[in-house]
């Protein structure tokens, strides 16, 4: 999946009146999302976006599920995720690998996060690699999750920058990882 300003703007919400857009390569707002890898690999490339969109590799809200799994693999080979998310040629944006808020994502499969890049111009504020936000939301990784530190590129302002491997936030909220 190659997410542009061009083909993965979405609409991810409305916030005191205002439109929030932002890229998402796999999202579930609306309706719950299923992904059969079957033995192949996801590879997901963000770039390109501006005007302080925030960046998503996988995102769910809204109570909704998305569901990444590898049911059909043969052979008990199970495809892996990479994501690549650069955001550095925006204003002021956020990154994020996967994403919860009130819904949950369960992934059959390796997560490794190749590039997190923010801007280098002083505005862009967080990077975080899991996070769930408000009550309930839910990630499960049934795989290794896989992150260097020479992934992460970019600087934020002096005052909110973040870069953050795992991000727990919400009442009754889980994060699990399960390494091979």
């Amino acid at each position: 999946i190659k997410g542009t300003m061009n083909n993965a703007r979405l609409l991810i919400a409305t916030s005191w009146g205002s439109n929030v857009y932002g890229g998402v390569a796999v999202f579930a707002k609306d309706n719950p999302v299923k992904v059969e890898m079957a033995g192949h690999n996801l590879d997901i490339q963000m770039s390109g976006f501006n005007n302080n969109h925030d960046v998503y590799g996988i995102y769910a809200r809204n109570q909704k599920e998305i569901n990444i799994t590898n049911e059909t693999a043969t052979g008990g080979k199970k495809g892996a995720i990479t994501m690549s998310l650069d955001n550095s040629a925006n204003d002021g944006g956020n990154v994020y690998g996967i994403y919860a808020d009130t819904a949950k994502v369960s992934i059959d499969g390796d997560v490794t996060i190749t590039k997190a890049a923010t801007t280098s111009n002083g505005y862009a504020r967080e990077f975080t690699a899991i996070r769930t936000v408000n009550q309930g939301s839910e990630i499960d990784i049934k795989g290794k999750f896989t992150m260097s530190g020479k992934s992460i590129t970019g600087r934020g302002d002096l005052y909110s920058a973040r870069h953050v491997a795992v991000s727990l936030n919400g009442n009754r909220s889980k994060i699990h990882i399960h390494s091979a």
